[in-house]
């Protein structure tokens, strides 16, 4: 999460105009990452700070709130209709195509392959749907509807493998895990 704050904030800040625009795919593929991890964490521990976290050095607070799972839902489900529709279409300004910046083998996942991505953000909003289905069905099934109209993960070759490992390499020296 502070490292997708620190890219966000220095392309918002940093860079202007047409420059900018070359980094529209990279900011919208970012929150289909966090939210795929943070879906694994509210998943197991229920509320948790994520609009406020790691924002103190942008005027942020050292104590952010705990969101809800509801917030979250709402907010993810906002964040991934925005990146899927943002991977979907061309970035134009003035008039003019602009080409996006490619990550290409520095991006371990897709290789900057823009499609798979917005496939891998719009089939977070499935798992968003299935989570909701039993909270509230009509929502749910809006979400499946919308999801309908772009393409999803079909096959082995849409996806991947996160593994978080059994390794802390946080701090230094390796694992500061006391294991027997």
């Amino acid at each position: 999460m502070n490292v997708v704050n620190e890219l966000k904030h220095f392309i918002n800040t940093n860079l202007s105009g047409e420059e900018q625009a070359k980094y529209t795919y990279l900011k919208a593929l970012c929150d289909p990452l966090m939210i795929y991890l943070a879906m694994l964490d509210t998943d197991m521990y229920g509320s948790m700070a994520y609009t406020e976290a790691y924002q103190a050095r942008y005027g942020g607070t050292l104590t952010p709130k705990y969101d809800t799972q509801e917030e979250l839902f709402e907010l993810w489900e906002t964040e991934l209709k925005t990146a899927v529709e943002t991977l979907a279409n061309d970035v134009v300004v003035n008039g003019a195509n602009i080409p996006q910046q490619s990550l290409a083998n520095q991006d371990l996942i897709y290789k900057s392959d823009y499609t798979k991505w917005l496939k891998f953000a719009n089939s977070l909003r499935l798992k968003l749907a299935a989570r909701l289905i039993n909270v509230d069905l009509d929502r749910a099934l809006n979400i499946v509807k919308d999801v309908a109209k772009y393409p999803i993960m079909d096959g082995l070759d849409d996806d991947f493998l996160y593994n978080k490992g059994i390794d802390d390499r946080h701090f230094a020296g390796g694992n500061s895990l006391n294991r027997v």
